[in-house]
């Protein structure tokens, strides 16, 4: 059960959140099997296995405050080149009928009519993204990393859990200067440099150079830093137990477990369930721990409040004298 990609949101609450009633909420955003002229549909689904589901069908598994939840999205596969292939022989024999090219209005609606016919025949890929809620540190942990992709399951998610805000967090220092500085200076504890990472260009973003299997200390990778590289991906290792790369947008991938023998040691009770919520806690405990270190070293902006104008002993008076 282990994410392979991670990235963490913090969230507010407007309203308590109603842990007691989650699978209701839940189940009013659950999935749905695509309609047959439909082109996607999402929705949530048990993150448990099917042996697991014989004992229950709940919608989320909980252990240590960590509430694991499953999406499925289901897409229909209709490559445009088909679409072009059967909108060309619809516009040749509209041609050959009427006499004359259809206007652009008549093809718009001759392509809608073929995308449509070819959506019934197209066949689906289903697809599932794992959430962790962490109530704990209120913090929401997706294993996954696509903007458009976030964008929908937390969409999603609001949808289910109209009290839950999602706010981005905002770092003192770039990421990006922060990972170059460690470039040339080492990381600091509990992280190690890895094997690999990629620089680019201030000057032009798509301009980069990637290193892998490739020691980082290495002075002449280091001098690049000097010509105006900056880091934009880079290897680490956290605690000697997990091994991950992190980008300049605080984004988590090639998450694994170096520290097995945890997990391999970690006796199973043969029910499906509580094994599930084993494997959630180990999980939880090896993020939790990650994502307070690399806070540390990744501090956020002060929040700032305005200050209350305090008014000096003469105007208090004049303002009780004016009130009353």
């Amino acid at each position: 059960m282990w994410f392979r990609q991670l990235t963490f949101i913090p969230y507010q609450l407007n309203d308590p959140l109603p842990l007691e009633n989650l699978d209701s909420l839940l189940q009013t955003c659950i999935f749905e099997p695509i309609t047959k002229s439909g082109t996607e549909s999402i929705g949530f689904i048990s993150p448990l296995t099917k042996k697991a589901l014989a004992t229950t069908d709940s919608l989320y598994l909980e252990s240590e405050q960590a509430y694991l939840l499953c999406v499925q999205k289901q897409t229909k596969v209709l490559p445009a080149p088909v679409i072009k292939e059967f909108l060309e022989d619809r516009l040749i024999e509209f041609e050959e009928k009427m006499g004359r090219k259809p206007y652009k209005s008549e093809k718009s609606q001759l392509k809608d009519e073929v995308t449509h016919f070819l959506l019934t025949q197209a066949f689906s890929i289903k697809k599932q993204f794992y959430i962790i809620l962490d109530v704990k540190h209120k913090r929401i942990l997706i294993n996954q990393t696509s903007e458009r992709m976030l964008d929908q399951l937390l969409c999603l998610l609001k949808d289910a859990i109209p009290m839950l805000t999602f706010k981005a967090y905002r770092w003192q220092n770039p990421p990006s200067e922060t990972l170059s500085d460690w470039l040339k200076n080492d990381a600091p504890m509990p992280f190690e440099l890895d094997n690999s990472c990629e620089l680019k260009q201030n000057e032009n973003p798509k301009a980069k150079i990637s290193y892998t299997e490739h020691e980082l200390s290495d002075e002449a990778l280091r001098s690049q830093l000097e010509r105006g590289q900056q880091v934009k991906k880079m290897g680490l290792v956290h605690q000697d137990s997990l091994s991950f790369v992190i980008d300049d947008l605080m984004r988590i991938n090639k998450l694994k477990l170096l520290d097995t023998e945890s997990i391999d040691s970690t006796e199973l009770s043969g029910d499906p369930v509580i094994d599930a919520q084993t494997n959630l806690s180990l999980f939880s405990l090896s993020t939790r721990k990650l994502i307070a270190d690399i806070l540390k070293v990744f501090p956020e902006e002060e929040q700032t409040t305005p200050e209350t104008p305090q008014l000096n002993n003469q105007e208090t008076h004049d303002r009780e004298l004016a009130e009353a």
